[in-house]
């Protein structure tokens, strides 16, 4: 039995539901959870709990249903210690800690008192630490059961889909190990030792899954995550490099399109940065990339950051015009404006930051040039 993925740990604002799976042990109660076997019925319900409390609208919510979720796990693990779902159950363990972990920080963050976040922090890292060992126990589980399998399985036979399956679950397992150990790395502040050396380990995890799946969907994620990686290390120039290997990547693959989209405004966030600096860049590739933006994608949050990450472009790109270039700077601001106020408009993660940038456009073009 396969879970699909929940993309507990993948901290991008995209979901590619494609990526792996099944979604028996996530139907909506009352869709899947009749039908599955006893005990799996448990386990099915817990992880539909994580998958809601992942989404709850306040910590109160999240808390009880993960308090729940923990519950009819270790129910399962209590009463099934040979079951041959307990990878299942590990990885089921392993995303409710995840999610647990995610919501002490933010508890810890919005709390007032120093000694209060700081406990927070702590807490919410022996969480994470937890949720590790769990997804490594899973992966161990899995291969096990896959290296028992005979190295040939005809196709079209139960054993070749049990096969598969397993695969796809060892992949699944290995993506969300790797995305806890990033997680960790999120916790120390930014330069800190402890959190370059868990940056350094996730990317290497990514990057030994890219090379195992390249081909994939998974590898490819992996690949974009390992960007991130080097992102957050200081690496601008290495995570520009693994970003391109999915812009690279065919544009009318409907699967990998919102990978390809993150991987963009992933790319006009590097560029722009203080340590780039390439503003002229950045604004003729993002317009060059919005060209490709269907309607009904429009409302993708992967799209809305690539529209918001060219406007910043066109605003910093003014900075860096000579004070004769009066004509270009009135269209690096007229097209700052326009995306901006496009974002502005429309509900969506950008929506606040866009305003901001319309009244720093505004505020520019009344200015008088340098």
């Amino acid at each position: 039995m396969k879970f699909a993925s929940l993309l507990l740990i993948a901290s991008l604002s995209f979901a590619p539901q494609a990526f792996m799976g099944n979604a028996s042990l996530l139907a909506a109660p009352g869709e899947g959870a009749a039908s599955a076997p006893q005990p799996l019925a448990g386990l099915q319900r817990a992880a539909q709990l994580v998958q809601s409390a992942q989404a709850a609208p306040d910590a109160a919510t999240r808390n009880q249903q993960l308090t729940e979720a923990r519950q009819l796990h270790d129910t399962f693990v209590r009463e099934n210690p040979n079951h041959p779902e307990t990878a299942q159950a590990d990885m089921v363990l392993g995303m409710l800690l995840t999610v647990q972990g995610k919501g002490e920080v933010a508890a810890a963050v919005a709390a007032t008192e120093p000694a209060q976040q700081t406990a927070g922090i702590e807490q919410a890292r022996k969480s994470l630490r937890e949720s590790e060992r769990a997804f490594s126990a899973a992966s161990d589980r899995l291969n096990a059961r896959l290296d028992a399998l005979p190295a040939f399985v005809p196709p079209g036979t139960p054993e070749h889909q049990t096969k598969e399956m397993l695969k796809g679950n060892v992949v699944q397992a290995r993506i969300y190990h790797a995305g806890v150990v990033e997680e960790l790395a999120g916790t120390f502040p930014a330069g800190d030792p402890q959190g370059r050396e868990f940056y350094q380990a996730a990317a290497d995890r990514y990057e030994s899954i890219y090379r195992d799946y390249r081909l994939l969907i998974a590898g490819l994620m992996a690949r974009l995550k390992q960007g991130q990686c080097y992102r957050n290390l200081g690496d601008t120039k290495r995570a520009l490099g693994l970003y391109s290997d999915l812009i690279e990547q065919p544009a009318d693959l409907e699967p990998l399109r919102r990978l390809r989209v993150s991987a963009m405004y992933l790319s006009l966030d590097a560029w722009t940065s203080p340590e780039e600096k390439l503003y002229e860049l950045a604004l003729s590739q993002g317009e060059n990339f919005l060209l490709g933006c269907k309607p009904e994608e429009t409302a993708w949050p992967e799209w809305q950051a690539v529209r918001y990450h060219t406007a910043r472009g066109y605003l910093l790109a003014v900075n860096g015009l000579k004070p004769e270039q009066t004509a270009e700077r009135a269209e690096y601001l007229q097209h700052a404006r326009g995306h901006a106020a496009a974002l502005a408009e429309a509900a969506g993660p950008y929506q606040a930051a866009a305003r901001a940038l319309v009244a720093q456009a505004e505020a520019a073009g009344a200015a008088k040039s340098p």
